[in-house]
């Protein structure tokens, strides 16, 4: 029986000691682009689901079979849901804009679809001290402006970001872009808010008539965004958007991938057991300029990016140069 207990015991590849250390940002030479940024005040957040989804809101995937559950039984048949739901883990979106043509049909399912909708990115009342968490540690960040695909308002009520200075921004409904707003911590919901939910941006066709307008102000906001001048540092979201990819990628064609150091930075959870497919994908990250940065949630999974933004403003603290200091040194004081 010893023999036994002993053959079915786990193996554990890394301690938790060992992964604890990451993500480790030494040394400084791979991460210059990122410590300028810091001292310089150019450092913007670009978060993602993955932040909200540590409060109990939900993944594009499980909105998908929501709306699907919820649709009454003559909208679909039981095998066609049965379908939409294995689809909704491959291709959420299309699974969102099939369920979103039919609300065009029918006026009764557009309450439902927007019920849903509004539903999923609302935590539950017991996960609330959670997403005000998360949130706070975002803004103790200090970036120099903040950008979400996300349509909660949790940014705008984060504390310390409760600064009146500080000012939200719908690109979905926004007539004109001033490179100028990029400052004092001012929110953009790239995708739009709860504020105005037929406005957001979640099916196929509005992605395609958000992004491929030759000039908009979401167009002028990317080009500013990614231009070269300021360093965005990815969290909580994947950078799988090709439209998003596409604008950084024209930001800075000229470069040759690989030779120069990266511009920007994305937060990368991972598992030991899946460092070959994490330098993979660094390898395809790097033809855009982008460094992923490990941290693993072997142990603590998910919620592990509590302690990395920690740490991360503990670096932001240690690297950030007050800005008297900044504006000696551009008139060469120093």
């Amino acid at each position: 029986m010893a023999e036994r207990h002993k053959n079915n015991e786990r193996i554990e590849l890394f301690s938790k000691a060992a992964l604890d250390v990451h993500p480790i940002f030494q040394p400084e030479e791979d991460y210059e682009r990122l410590f300028q940024a810091i001292r310089e005040d150019k450092l913007v957040v670009f978060f993602g689901a993955g932040v909200s989804r540590l409060a109990g809101c939900l993944s594009w995937a499980e909105l998908a079979c929501k709306i699907v559950n919820t649709f009454p039984n003559d909208v679909f048949t039981q095998q066609e849901k049965e379908i939409l739901r294995n689809l909704a883990w491959k291709d959420p979106r299309r699974v969102i804009s099939i369920c979103y043509t039919r609300t065009q049909l029918r006026d009764d399912l557009k309450d439902i679809y927007y019920s849903a909708i509004k539903k999923s990115v609302t935590p539950p009342d017991n996960r609330q001290p959670e997403f005000s968490n998360i949130h706070t540690k975002l803004a103790r960040l200090k970036a120099l402006s903040y950008v979400t695909t996300n349509i909660d308002r949790g940014m705008e009520s984060a504390k310390p970001i409760g600064d009146e200075r500080v000012l939200p921004f719908n690109l979905t409904t926004l007539d004109k872009f001033d490179a100028r707003d990029l400052r004092n911590g001012n929110i953009f919901y790239l995708h739009g808010s709860t504020d105005d939910l037929e406005k957001t941006i979640f099916t196929a066709n509005h992605y395609h008539k958000f992004y491929n307008s030759m000039n908009t102000p979401v167009k002028h906001f990317l080009e500013n965004l990614f231009s070269g001048d300021l360093t965005v540092l990815f969290i909580g979201y994947g950078l799988e958007e090709q439209e998003i990819l596409h604008s950084i990628f024209t930001s800075n064609v000229s470069e040759t991938p690989g030779l120069k150091e990266p511009r920007h930075f994305l937060l990368a959870p991972v598992y030991s057991s899946q460092l070959a497919e994490f330098n993979l994908k660094n390898m395809f990250l790097d033809i855009y300029s982008v460094k992923a940065i490990p941290y693993f949630i072997d142990y603590e999974g998910y919620e592990r990016l509590f302690n990395v933004l920690d740490a991360l403003q503990k670096l932001i603290e240690d690297k950030k140069i007050p800005p008297i200091q900044i504006r000696d040194l551009m008139s060469g004081d120093l």
